[in-house]
């Protein structure tokens, strides 16, 4: 997967080739593997081979980095159509809810518009002698200096930038409220529809990118429960990446996979069409998951190496219909495989936490710059099941040296759910604002 691609060029299929175009941002471009060699469309590429020699398969990486879907439309339509590709693959949803809220872009917007609106605005339009470079200082120069403004012909650029701060680094936006979010999915959904209009002879994956968090916390809302969610965000700022954003990108990935669902049974008797959500191959919970990732959205080489299996399996039951019932199993064995690296829960003895919160009562608290709000439910479970879990009494000292401090100058409090081996009861505790500095004790009613 070294060989670079002369966009410049007709690309023409060497006989006996299919050829394959994924598409995606920075997760499927291999951000995370080690080498190209390991990232999702060489895994593709390696296992579509692997398994039959009738034709031969060639992957090519449309990844980019920080990509939403429409980004991903334009390379497709500009350089991918004309390739005549057999089958065209797109992982992607994340960038779409995360450049659009915990960036703070705004519906529709790619990664950093409005930092380069803000830089085309103040240092070009309108200035006779546009600097491509000014530092703060002279900046202040020009605002209170006339003659320096005399003899240079500067003008002075105000500060017009939405600013929002993470993690020490400073986010360039806009105002993003509950109505950007729902923008964003109808152009996210009118985007995916615009893919499948790229080529009426290719086959189709539409999927969305695998994640970190427990497959629960995301996915599987019902519609009473997405409206409730939009109904209590409605006419609240969604920018940047504070707890607001959890809700965000909750309701953004299942209203995406309701609408890729039914963009596959209108496009059904069109095209070959299917969809995947790519979370579901991982483990459910979020302590399992992370075997598969390195952060929050980018997979590990074992992750590219298990959606490059789903993918290569899933085309090559379409391409050969006489091996889909032994490709069928073997794939079933390897996603077997995949559950075996997560606990059986039911089978624990002693406790099993089932979710810990640092915080919550400071999720919606305005914390001093820089740092950002990013309480959200469940966010020290991991933590706690590191623990406490298969113990039959657990005292957990609270420290935000180790666990974070999610909202700086609040006072946060802590909560804990955890069950007993097999029993479905769920125990509580609960330790009131500042938590930091106290114990909690988590144990079975048999320790007792």
């Amino acid at each position: 997967m070294d060989e670079d691609l002369d966009y410049g060029k007709e690309y023409v299929k060497s006989p006996g080739e299919r050829l394959v175009l994924i598409t995606g941002g920075s997760a499927v471009h291999g951000v995370g593997a080690t080498k190209n060699e390991t990232n999702v469309a060489a895994r593709m590429e390696q296992f579509l081979n692997e398994k039959q020699d009738r034709w031969h398969y060639k992957v090519l990486n449309f990844g980019m980095g920080s990509a939403i879907a429409y980004q991903q439309f334009l390379a497709l339509t500009l350089w991918g159509k004309w390739m005549d590709p057999d089958w065209i693959v797109v992982m992607d949803g994340h960038n779409d809810i995360a450049v659009c809220s915990a960036h703070s872009q705004g519906a529709g917007f790619p990664m950093y518009y409005h930092h380069m609106q803000s830089y085309i605005d103040g240092y070009l339009q309108g200035q006779v002698r546009p600097a491509f470079y000014r530092g703060w200082l002279e900046n202040q120069i020009i605002q209170y200096s006339f003659a320096y403004r005399a003899i240079t012909k500067k003008q002075y650029v105000p500060c017009n930038q939405y600013v929002t701060y993470a993690e020490g680094w400073a986010r360039v936006g806009t105002e993003v409220g509950w109505e950007d979010i729902e923008r964003q999915v109808v152009f996210y959904l009118h985007t995916e529809e615009s893919i499948l209009g790229i080529s009426d002879r290719a086959k189709y994956i539409l999927s969305l990118q695998p994640l970190s968090k427990s497959f629960s916390d995301i996915f599987g809302k019902s519609d009473e429960e997405l409206a409730a969610i939009a109904a209590e965000r409605k006419g609240t700022p969604c920018g940047g990446p504070g707890p607001y954003y959890q809700f965000a990108l909750s309701y953004f990935m299942c209203k995406a996979e309701t609408g890729l669902k039914s963009l596959v049974e209108r496009y059904s008797d069109k095209l070959d069409v299917q969809y995947l959500n790519m979370n579901t191959f991982l483990p459910k919970d979020y302590e399992d998951r992370q075997g598969f990732l390195i952060d929050n959205m980018h997979l590990n080489d074992a992750g590219h190496q298990l959606m490059g299996q789903v993918y290569a399996y899933n085309m090559l039951m379409k391409d050969f219909p006489d091996m889909a019932p032994e490709l069928s199993k073997e794939l079933e064995k390897i996603l077997m495989d995949v559950r075996a690296v997560s606990v059986s829960h039911d089978d624990v003895r002693g406790i099993h936490v089932t979710e810990a919160t640092y915080g919550w009562n400071c999720r919606d608290a305005k914390v001093p710059d820089p740092y950002p709000n990013s309480v959200f439910r469940g966010n020290v479970t991991g933590h706690l099941r590191k623990a406490c879990d298969g113990k039959s009494r657990c005292e957990y000292l609270i420290d935000a040296m180790k666990i974070g401090d999610p909202a700086n100058s609040c006072g946060k409090d802590f909560s804990v759910k955890w069950r007993c081996g097999e029993d479905p009861t769920v125990y509580e505790a609960y330790v009131e604002g500042e938590a930091n500095g106290k114990t909690v004790i988590l144990s079975c009613p048999d320790s007792e």
